[in-house]
This record gives structure tokens, C-alpha cells and sequence, in this order.
């Protein structure tokens, strides 16, 4: 389970021409522009000096162009990219309006909500300005992604490895927890018995079946099987593989797809680790 207050979007929530109004409305003070110039410093007049600024016709200094930036672009994380993976970039930014704090020109308000669109133009928007607009590019977590089916052929008949004696063999504890695009959250443990003779794996606890496969001299293992369930002509198969870390813990994923009448019904995925019992 995520331990965010907040889960963010995922790229499926995403829609073209989407309009983003963030939660909570952001004024830009001058505590914020003299801890930016504190720390950073600006290289322009304009930014600088409130006189210099008067000279040219604005009413104070305005908040320098990365101080905007910023601000604008730590308001479309919880929205846009809380669950990325990376940022890739930004491009084509355009500056179109000098923001000024408190306000911005005759009949502003402070505190004025942002509006930063993201995967379009990005920016905020006030008194209908966009002051600022960019591209930014990063690749989004796909939350529903299904998990693929299981083909028979992955699960019987798996090939020895190429370890040798009876390394690894032993009863283990496992804790596995399931992906949110398996269609279920929560966790799941058990014992599993591990039986190894040179490459030749079997695993004994997994849903009642006993699966069969391989282990190679590395620690990587990997078994499978098929069963019936009396059900609507339903089949299981089950895929277990993973890697030993050394003699007495692993880690692990178990995959499990359900068909019935020969057409899949669903395919779930548990992630976890194993420990050796005492």
C-alpha cells in the first residue's frame, strides 16, 4: 500500500485539452523573493532594484524568471507528476508577463489560484495571463497496466539449471504483496518448501500445486505448473520465479493466471521475499 496522502494521476487519467485547477492557490511574497535572491542571487537590473523597475514602468521589481518557474512547476507535482519516475526535460518556454508580488497591476488579487496545465503548454494563469508557459517532458506510471496471461508453455515443462548438489534446498517464509494493476491490493504469505538437486527445482505450498522448474548456480530460480479448478472448466497456472541473495533469503514474484473455458479471465502478480526457517 502507498503511503501517500495523496496517489497523484497516472498517465490513463490524463486527457487531451485537460484543464488542471490545483487544490490550494499560491501567493507569491517577498519572503519568497528574498530567500531566492539570498540564495541564489539575480543577474538583471530589472529584478534587482525596485527603482530600475519604476524607470521602465512597472511598479516594483518583479520576481525573478526561475523564482516563477519554480513556483509554478512545485505546484503541478501532486497533480502531474507525483508518480513519475523521472524528469526528461522542458522546452519552449515562453515568459509573457513580469509577476510582481503582492500584486500584479491595477484590480489584481493576491492569492490569485494557479492554473498550471502540464503536457500542453504549461503555466499559470492570472487575471487571464499566462505568464508563464512551458513543455515538460517525463515518462508517467501506467497504474492499470495489465498483467499478461500466463501461456501454458511458461509453466510446464520448464528447463533444469545449471546448479549443482542440493544448494538452497529448505523450507521458507514468504510475505508477497500484490501489484494494484493485478485488480487486488493486500498481502499474502505462507511456507514453501524448496527442494534442489543439481538444477532440478521443486517447489512444494503454492496454492495447493506443486511446481516444477530450475535453478541455476547464480541463485536464479523459476517454477511452474497448471491445475484445474472444477469450475466452469477454469485453469490456473502459476509461475514462480526469482533469485537467492545467498543461502538463507530471496526475493521473489509469483505470477497466477485464471481461465475458464479456455479464455482468460484475469492474471495477477505478488512481489515479495522469502526467509529461510529455523
Amino acid at each position: 500500500m502507498s503511503d501517500k496522502t495523496k496517489p497523484g494521476n497516472f498517465f490513463e487519467d490524463f486527457r487531451l485539452g485537460q484543464r488542471i485547477v490545483h487544490a490550494t492557490p499560491r501567493t507569491a511574497t517577498e519572503g519568497d523573493v528574498a530567500l531566492y535572491t539570498g540564495l541564489y542571487g539575480t543577474r538583471f537590473a530589472v529584478n534587482s532594484s525596485d527603482p530600475f523597475a519604476a524607470s521602465i514602468g512597472l511598479p516594483r521589481a518583479p520576481l525573478d524568471d526561475m523564482l516563477a518557474f519554480h513556483l509554478v512547476f512545485g505546484k503541478t507535482v501532486p497533480d502531474v507528476s507525483l508518480n513519475a519516475i523521472a524528469n526528461l526535460g522542458y522546452a519552449a518556454g515562453r515568459f509573457n508577463a513580469w509577476l510582481i508580488t503582492p500584486e500584479i497591476g491595477p484590480g489584481a488579487r493576491p492569492g490569485r489560484r494557479v492554473d498550471a496545465k502540464r503536457l500542453i503548454p504549461v503555466g499559470f494563469v492570472l487575471l487571464g495571463i499566462a505568464v508563464l508557459e512551458y513543455f515538460h517532458y517525463g515518462p508517467v506510471i501506467i497504474r492499470k497496466f495489465p498483467i499478461p496471461a500466463l501461456r501454458e508453455s511458461s509453466v510446464v515443462n520448464l528447463p533444469a539449471g545449471n546448479a549443482t548438489g542440493s544448494r538452497w534446498s529448505g523450507t521458507y517464509q514468504v510475505e508477497l504483496e500484490a501489484l494494484e494493476s493485478s485488480g487486488f491490493v493486500g498481502k499474502s504469505g505462507g511456507q514453501l518448501e524448496f527442494v534442489q538437486q543439481d538444477g532440478q527445482l521443486t517447489v512444494n505450498g503454492l496454492g495447493g500445486m506443486i511446481l516444477r522448474g530450475g535453478m541455476d548456480s547464480n541463485g536464479r530460480f523459476w517454477a511452474g505448473g497448471q491445475r484445474q479448478t472444477g469450475v466452469e472448466s477454469g485453469t490456473l497456472r502459476f509461475l514462480l520465479t526469482g533469485r537467492f541473495q545467498d543461502t538463507e533469503v530471496f526475493t521473489c514474484s509469483k505470477r497466477v493466471t485464471l481461465l475458464k473455458g479456455g479464455r482468460h479471465v484475469n492474471s495477477s502478480r505478488e512481489d515479495g521475499s522469502g526467509h529461510r526457517r529455523r
